[in-house]
């Protein structure tokens, strides 16, 4: 048995090279992915983490979103740009 007979059945360099070359292009769904995943870690950390309790963060929460709605409201009414929407049929 010679050396050659046991190195045959072994990949050549280029595809060993191949296999460990880093990618250096990628494309915006994996960004995009990441990005998600980042975000939606972070949220649940800032939850779990965050020195009031529980309800009542969300209810601080739920109570800005709800002003936001009514100022931007206002604001589209007041510029002129109120639409009406109407719920298309499901």
């Amino acid at each position: 048995m010679t050396l050659s007979d046991l190195t045959r059945h072994l990949p050549h360099q280029r595809a060993i090279t191949r296999a460990f070359a880093t990618r250096t292009h990628r494309s915006t769904g994996e960004y995009a992915g990441v990005l998600s995943l980042g975000l939606i870690a972070g949220a649940a950390l800032a939850l779990a983490f965050a020195p009031k309790a529980r309800r009542e963060l969300r209810s601080k929460l739920s109570e800005r979103v709800s002003a936001l709605r009514k100022n931007s409201k206002k604001k589209q009414l007041i510029n002129g740009h109120a639409e009406e929407r109407v719920d298309s049929p499901t």
